[in-house]
């Protein structure tokens, strides 16, 4: 098995467990930003403190951000 394939098997793994859904808490969750803005299903459910982080840590394109903008506006969130 390649380490790819180690890699693939520990992700289903963890996706068995925790039902495949990310959570903004971990200190790796910037790492989500770009999946959550592009409405991946994969990706957490938005908050006002995701929306935080993403627009402090998230590495962001200029159109992503134009997004996440409109997700801290639909959710009535506080400007970064």
């Amino acid at each position: 098995m390649t380490s790819s394939g180690a890699l693939a098997g520990l992700l289903a793994l963890g996706c068995v467990i925790t039902g495949c859904r990310a959570n903004w808490d971990g200190h790796d969750a910037h790492r989500h930003c770009a999946g959550a803005v592009a409405g991946d299903s994969a990706a957490p459910a938005w908050t006002c403190e995701a929306t935080m982080m993403c627009a402090n840590e998230g590495m962001l394109t200029v159109p992503e951000r134009a997004r996440l903008e409109a997700v801290r506006l639909r959710l009535g969130c506080p400007a970064p």
